[in-house]
């Protein structure tokens, strides 16, 4: 596709990250063999600022978090980013990265007027948007046009494809001439942390993830059909995930060499391994904000202390431990919250500079377990604890009010994903939904038996309960019972957009639920 001349570019050749120093007719060459073509400055302008006139792709105000620029709130920058590293700079169609990053070609010439006299017309070619090295707020405001060489590479210059209908494009490796891989079927990008009961599977709303022993497997649910197949690790899969972009998994097993591997699904191939992880993988869990991942290390079969490590997913390095064995996110990525597996303590740590937030202890000498939750907005933690639950408000340490008791135990608690909802489980099956910021009883749904795990639904709408015997699925707005599971169904869980349920039954189908009204929409045989 290219006219690569016996060279190849010092930067941009890297898996997710814009092409950059190619020339006007390199650039050009791609989009017309794609289906497309380069934009024109009217086409680029149009996608970056919609058609209420925007200064900038998101809105009229500078923002350095929106963008990946040379001083920005975040640091310095001395390359590209992801692409999509920064969703909140979205234009009004959705187009990322029109500012920031690389700064794109175009198809058009100068016109009269904006070429000086020593420079013939037709010398130059366009170039709209700014790249990462750009310092300066006025370079980032759509329309802001610069002209440059067409035989000339920048590595601040990229480009971006228009076409008159969607195009289905092959990833091009970093090694340009490598064979293409057949695309796979590419739908909306899961919204993470993905919500699952299943830490040996993962659903995205098209796609299923699941471990077979030491394989992990890959199914379209509309169609039924095996997708890829990932083999290679010498012990069996306990945790799998999709990556953010939709491109890349993650997988953990049963110890081993390097028991984290991230996977290109297109591919099939192994694109990390993180050897430093040598224990059984308990659960994966990408960060919400940046190319990094928790996973829970359970060690020489629960004689060592348990850990819940922050890995590098770029670098494949260790950036922090917590001694719990039970880490997650908090829904904006700022948290991290562990739960001693003894029982000791619930405790918040800051996830940039590693530091203790807040802690509860002790909460030793009961056999009850003790379970915690971080809400999506404000600071709160709610914990869990011989039947009280107690909200707090982390960053200000401060107890706001306590739910259940010694004639009303509540066991667990989860936040909705605004944060306005509480929903709790009683010793008799109750589901209880409370108002999260006064503690005032909203709701009292009669479940069937002592609930063991809660899901809630992305959305908030609805949950899922599951006891020994089965799960259902309610609504937490009319308190109806939606669908209820058999107990040898394995519930994947929610689909990102909360629209769809998956569940594996031990025969090896598997059942997509619609989640808004409990019904059966397809069985996919996972062969």
């Amino acid at each position: 596709v290219f006219d690569w001349s016996g060279r190849r570019p010092t930067l941009g050749w890297q898996d997710d990250h814009p092409m950059a120093n190619v020339t006007w007719d390199e650039a050009r060459s791609y989009c017309r063999w794609a289906g497309g073509d380069l934009p024109s400055m009217a086409q680029w302008e149009k996608a970056g600022r919609g058609t209420d006139g925007r200064t900038f792709p998101w809105g009229n105000k500078f923002d350095t978090s929106k963008m990946q620029m040379w001083q920005s709130s975040f640091g310095g920058y001395h390359e590209t980013a992801r692409v999509g590293a920064f969703p909140s700079g979205a234009s009004p169609y959705g187009c990322l990265d029109m500012e920031g990053n690389v700064a794109q070609w175009c198809l058009d010439l100068p016109v009269a007027g904006e070429t000086p006299p020593n420079f013939p017309p037709g010398v130059r070619r366009a170039i709209e948007g700014c790249g990462y090295d750009t310092s300066d707020s006025a370079e980032a405001r759509i329309g802001t046009i610069a002209f440059w060489w067409p035989d000339s590479p920048m590595e601040t210059y990229g480009f971006r494809i228009a076409a008159s209908h969607r195009l289905t494009l092959p990833m091009l490796r970093r090694d340009p001439d490598a064979a293409i891989s057949e695309p796979l079927p590419d739908p909306t990008p899961p919204a993470w942390p993905s919500a699952r009961l299943s830490p040996d599977a993962d659903y995205d709303g098209r796609r299923v993830l699941a471990a077979r022993g030491k394989d992990v497997l890959l199914w379209d649910t509309e169609t039924g059909k095996l997708l890829r197949r990932f083999t290679g690790h010498t012990t069996a899969v306990t945790a799998v995930a999709f990556e953010r972009d939709g491109r890349h998994i993650l997988t953990g097993s049963d110890g081993g060499t390097a028991p984290v591997r991230v996977w290109e699904i297109a591919t099939g191939h192994v694109t990390m391994r993180f050897p430093s992880l040598d224990g059984t993988i308990r659960s994966l869990e990408l960060s919400p904000k940046a190319d990094e991942f928790l996973a829970n290390e359970f060690k020489d079969g629960g004689r060592s202390p348990d850990h819940g490590r922050l890995m590098d997913a770029t670098f494949g390095n260790e950036m922090f431990a917590t001694p719990g064995g039970q880490a997650r996110y908090s829904p904006d990525g700022t948290a991290i919250l562990d739960v001693d597996r003894e029982g000791f303590w619930v405790a918040l740590w800051d996830v940039e500079t590693f530091k203790e937030i807040f802690r509860v202890e002790p909460l030793a000498n009961v056999y009850d377990a003790v379970t915690a939750d971080v809400a999506s907005w404000g600071d709160r933690l709610a914990v869990s604890f011989q039947g009280t639950v107690t909200i707090w408000d982390f960053r200000d340490h401060k107890k706001l009010f306590e739910i259940g008791g010694p004639q009303d135990r509540l066991y667990l608690a989860r936040f909705t994903s605004n944060g306005d909802r509480l929903v709790a489980t009683g010793r008799r099956g109750e589901i209880r939904v409370y108002d999260a910021e006064s503690g005032k009883a909203v709701r009292l749904i009669k479940g069937p038996e002592r609930v063991d795990d809660l899901l809630l639904s992305p959305d908030g709408a609805r949950c899922l309960a599951k006891w020994e015997a089965g799960a259902s699925l309610w609504d937490l707005e009319s308190g109806k019972e939606l669908a209820r599971f058999a107990r040898s169904d394995s519930i994947v869980g929610f689909a990102p957009d909360s629209k769809t349920l998956f569940a594996v039954s031990k025969d090896g189908r598997g059942v997509v639920v619609d989640a808004t009204t409990g019904k059966r929409i397809r069985t996919v045989m996972l062969r």
